[in-house]
């Protein structure tokens, strides 16, 4: 009998050696053998998604989304295989509750904003677009990217991002902090040095 952890080590097995549809099998079989245990439906949409059948996929993650209507891996990964299939008002309506149960505002507005490029309405996607980058302070990577992309369907410029908060410091190499002393504070030490003497 497989117990769980079992089933696990042996579908990341099969990931690592890149056997996606072995995978695909054995979590198959443990979503049919442990019904209402969430975790291997979302982990067997997540290949299902890698394997390009994302109408599949939806279907495994709207079931976790019944069975645990709070997880946000189910209704972000739903959304993102509607938005793959085409399904713009159902992506639209899953961004939307994506960012009600914690999904990053951005990546919520891009996913709501990318349906409604595929319904065509180009200009709506912009201005959503465009009052979350705005909002978020010009800081968003994603939703810049997003704005380039599409700024020659609307005839519209991308504005720029606010790159000076962007920078990332981490990198950046420590430097030596030089103390500046004041003729007092030489006045002093040469007191001390020379009254030693």
């Amino acid at each position: 009998m497989t117990t769980p952890e079992q089933v696990l080590a042996d579908a990341r097995r099969c990931m690592v050696e890149g056997d996606l549809e072995g995978a695909a099998k054995i979590y198959k079989r443990a979503c049919k053998r442990w019904q209402k245990e969430p975790e291997f439906r979302i982990r067997y949409a997540d290949v299902l998604e890698r394997l390009g059948r994302h109408s599949h996929a939806y279907r495994q993650y709207k079931r976790v989304m019944r069975i645990s209507p709070e997880r946000l891996d189910a209704c972000s990964g739903a959304a993102g295989c509607a938005l793959a299939c085409g399904w713009a008002r159902d992506a639209t309506r899953l961004f939307g509750r994506s960012i009600g149960l914690g999904m990053d505002i951005d990546i919520g507005t891009m996913g709501i904003a990318r349906a409604l490029c595929l319904r065509g309405r180009h200009h709506e996607a912009w201005e959503k677009a465009s009052a979350q980058f705005n909002e978020g302070g010009r800081k968003s990577r994603e939703l810049h990217g997003f704005m380039t992309e599409i700024s020659p369907i609307v005839g519209l410029r991308a504005p720029d991002l606010d790159e000076f908060d962007l920078a990332d410091l981490s990198n950046v190499p420590v430097t030596r902090v030089v103390r500046v002393f004041t003729d007092e504070d030489i006045e002093a030490t040469a007191e001390r040095v020379f009254s030693r003497g």
